[in-house]
This record gives C-alpha cells, sequence and structure tokens, in this order.
C-alpha cells in the first residue's frame, strides 16, 4: 500500500508540475511566445542606416535561434527593415517551415524583408529567399530546386510522403507567388523521382523568371 500511495504521489506531482511550469511556458496559437532572448542583436548580425543584416548561411536550429532572436531585438527598437544574407546550400526541411512561418509572421506586422543570395541559394533556402521583398544574386550566382531528399536506404513511409507533398505544395506557392514560375512548373521540378536531378539557374535566367528583382554584389 505504501508503495503505490507513495506512487501515486509521484505522478500526481509530475502532473502538478507540468500544469504549474511547462503550459504557461507555451503559447497558444496567435499569441507571442513566452521565449525571450536577450534584448541584443544575435551573432553574425549588425544594424547599418535602419536595417538589420543578418548572415544565413546553414539550416539548423541555431539559426531558428538567432533569426527570433534578431526579431524579436527589431520589435524592441522599433527596426522595420530586415536584409537576409544568404550562402546557403539548404538543409533541414523542417527548418525551413520554421523560419519561414516566423519570416511571415514579421512581414505581417510591418518588417520590410530584403534577401540577398551570395553566390548559390540551394534546395531548402529557396524558399526563404523568394520572401524577400527584394531579392538580389550576385551575377555569377545561382538558385537549384530539386526534390527533398532523405537520408538513410529505401523510401520513406507512406505518411512521410504524404507530408514531402505538403512541403512542396508551400515551397511551390511561394516561388510561384513572387516570380513569373508556374506552380505545376515548380511541382515538376519538387515531385522528379530521379533524386539525383537537379535544376539550376543562372542569375540571367533567375532574372527573366523573377525569381530575383535585381542582379548585384555585396560590398560592405
Amino acid at each position: 500500500m505504501r508503495y503505490r500511495r507513495t506512487k501515486s504521489m509521484f505522478f500526481a506531482l509530475i502532473g502538478f508540475l507540468a500544469v504549474a511550469l511547462i503550459i504557461p511556458a507555451m503559447a497558444l496559437p496567435g499569441t507571442t511566445p513566452v521565449t525571450e532572448f536577450p534584448l541584443e542583436v544575435a551573432s553574425y548580425s549588425w544594424i547599418s542606416d535602419g536595417t538589420l543584416f543578418m548572415t544565413l548561411h546553414e539550416m539548423t536550429g541555431t539559426e531558428i535561434m538567432r533569426l527570433s532572436q534578431n526579431l524579436q531585438y527589431m520589435k524592441s527598437v522599433n527596426i522595420i527593415n530586415l536584409e537576409l544574407r544568404m550562402w546557403n546550400p539548404g538543409g533541414n526541411i523542417l527548418v525551413m517551415m520554421y523560419i519561414l512561418d516566423l519570416l511571415r509572421d514579421a512581414k505581417l506586422g510591418g518588417v520590410h524583408l530584403s534577401t540577398v543570395g551570395m553566390e548559390i541559394v540551394m534546395s531548402a533556402a529557396v524558399p526563404i529567399f523568394m520572401l524577400g521583398d527584394t531579392r538580389t544574386l550576385n551575377g555569377l550566382g545561382h538558385i537549384m530546386m530539386h526534390s527533398i531528399q532523405w537520408g538513410g536506404y529505401g523510401s520513406p513511409p507512406q505518411h512521410i510522403l504524404d507530408m514531402e507533398k505538403r512541403w512542396n505544395v508551400v515551397y511551390a506557392d511561394i516561388v510561384s507567388r513572387n516570380s513569373k514560375m508556374l506552380f505545376d512548373d515548380v511541382i515538376d521540378i519538387l515531385s522528379n523521382e530521379d533524386k539525383n536531378s537537379a535544376t539550376w539557374f543562372n542569375a540571367d535566367k533567375a532574372l527573366d523568371l523573377e525569381l530575383i528583382t535585381s542582379i548585384g554584389i555585396v560590398i560592405s
């Protein structure tokens, strides 16, 4: 009996801690997350002439934290211009989705986003780049799109393939809404069964398709 009573008390305590500590730390949909960052610019970021500049060279959780911190800082000091400088080979599709959510929310809040491609913008980095109100790529730079790549051997299970289709729709919708590329053409690239296939756009082709708004090179 003592064991059962002790076990019951243990789980009751766990339940109390979950309610008292975990739930208050979770933000409800449409509310501001509780997590707060130091009110300072994140690493590899700087401010000049009323614009916050941030490098985005990877697709990792660290980049999510850096962007979140910068957006919170911008809000605290009323900066509305953000420029992302991207030399980015792509990466984790889930990181892409989270960053897209952050940037979409920021733009709805009045942030003006500029994106700069520094030589390459590839794979999962492309939709992030395409959210820019202005998009610049250096003259020898390239944009690359391809189908989702999965690690390991064999085909992923059906529920993962279903999610892949949803991610492809998000990807293609952003690209087609902000360029002359047709939605179906982007889907065809993303759905190519040849996992070794990729579609490359040099700066001139990207400008012709309005994947970028200008060709230029970053000096500062």
